[in-house]
């Protein structure tokens, strides 16, 4: 990843993204559901740019027992590039490093959960040490389970 950057996401790239947010990113999520997430004090979102075309987002919240990933988005048209492993990688980081100044932290616990029918994304949890520990039966549109996911930091 040569030409890409990642930056914490601001409410400029939000404003950027937001209208097309479900055409060209992810169906899964809504502006006011990322807008929440952004004004959110315990989440931090980071958004993948080439110059100033976002390709990407992805963010994790601090619950008390642990770190959860709560989504990784990578624009449908850069999909299949190695774009989602990039930013996967760069949170885990960012993770480490809230751990690391943490020092009443029990376990150091990575956690996320994807969606069943999602193969690539799980292959990719998969490939970076993420372990399956449960389901959420049909949790997204009532139909499709949700596959919960962990790694040890």
């Amino acid at each position: 990843m040569e030409n890409q950057i990642i930056k914490e996401m601001s409410f400029e790239d939000y404003m950027h993204i937001k209208d097309d947010l479900q055409k060209k990113y992810d169906d899964f999520w809504n502006q006011s559901i990322l807008k929440s997430e952004l004004e959110n004090p315990y989440s931090k979102y980071y958004v993948l740019k080439e110059d100033k075309d976002i390709l990407g987002f992805g963010g994790f919240i601090d619950t008390a027992q642990d770190m959860e990933i709560t989504n990784i988005v990578i624009r449908k048209d850069c999909r299949g590039k190695g774009y989602g492993d990039f930013l996967l990688k760069f949170l885990i980081n960012e993770i480490k490093k809230i751990y690391n100044q943490k020092k009443d932290v029990y376990q150091r616990i990575i956690s996320l959960e994807v969606n069943e029918i999602n193969k690539i994304a799980i292959n990719l949890y998969e490939k970076n040490g993420f372990e399956e520990d449960g389901r959420r039966k049909k949790y997204y549109e009532n139909r499709y389970d949700a596959i919960i996911m962990s790694k040890k930091v």
